[in-house]
């Protein structure tokens, strides 16, 4: 069991200053509905967001962006306008988008995940059946100043997506010949396989032999995106599980 909380931190364009003059630095909690930031020469930290549940989060171009848990509304978390005047205005949240009807028909069948690709934002819907299963995914590019997200049906053709429940990543396939383009690579949220228990690394009671190595790149892309096993030095497709003994 972690005897720590997990966090997210996330460098942005500070409110109340002159674009580019300085930063704030901006931490969400996977794991509780708060949001806190502070700049340099701050004393403390400070609360922004004390009831915002974020599913996935992105920082682009110096802003923090997020899905919220419950509904399908796409927010800017940080700065809370677009034209900062004080530090107050830090604390509302703008709805970017709505993710628009007819994408599921209940919310618990989606996991939305936020990434950067080509220089543009997409929001990545992963569908589930009844069974928790993936069935398929839906590709919205977002449009900020319009405040729309469009359907797209491929991702440039070199393009290729690791997702994530901390980060996601976007690669080109044209310089890394091990990576297919056009894919998306990511696990299922919520699944409990015991890799390490049924790949033999581990009994249950400790460690009983070494993984396979090398690892592929895909298998240190995919890990990167769950920054708890990648922090651990634990490659996630083998250790998706880890018995408290391997800690």
């Amino acid at each position: 069991m972690d005897s720590f909380i997990w966090m997210n931190a996330f460098v942005c364009t500070a409110a109340g200053r002159p674009r580019l003059a300085s930063i704030a630095v901006v931490i969400t909690f996977p794991d509780m509905p708060l949001v806190i930031t502070a700049q340099p020469g701050s004393k403390s930290w400070s609360m922004v967001h004390t009831d915002l549940n974020l599913s996935t989060n992105l920082p682009f171009n110096g802003r923090l962006y997020g899905m919220t848990q419950g509904n399908n509304q796409l927010v800017q978390v940080y700065p809370g306008t677009n034209n900062p005047a004080s530090l107050a205005a830090a604390a509302a949240v703008i709805v970017v988008a709505q993710v628009p009807n007819g994408i599921s028909n209940h919310l618990s069948n989606c996991v939305y995940y936020l990434v950067e690709t080509m220089a543009s934002m997409l929001l990545v819907v992963l569908h589930k059946n009844a069974n928790k299963s993936a069935t398929g995914f839906t590709l919205l590019a977002v449009d900020l100043r319009c405040g729309k997200l469009t359907p797209v049906t491929g991702l440039g053709g070199d393009k290729a997506l690791f997702l994530g429940h901390d980060r996601c990543v976007s690669v080109s396939s044209k310089n890394l010949p091990s990576i297919v383009g056009n894919t998306i690579h990511f696990t299922m949220p919520g699944r409990n396989p015991k890799l390490a228990t049924q790949c033999q690394l581990h009994n249950g009671v400790r460690p009983i032999r070494q993984p396979v190595r090398p690892y592929a790149l895909a298998d240190h892309l995919i890990t990167n995106c769950h920054h708890r096993e990648w922090t651990r030095g634990l490659m996630f497709h083998e250790f998706y599980y880890v018995p408290a003994s391997w800690n």
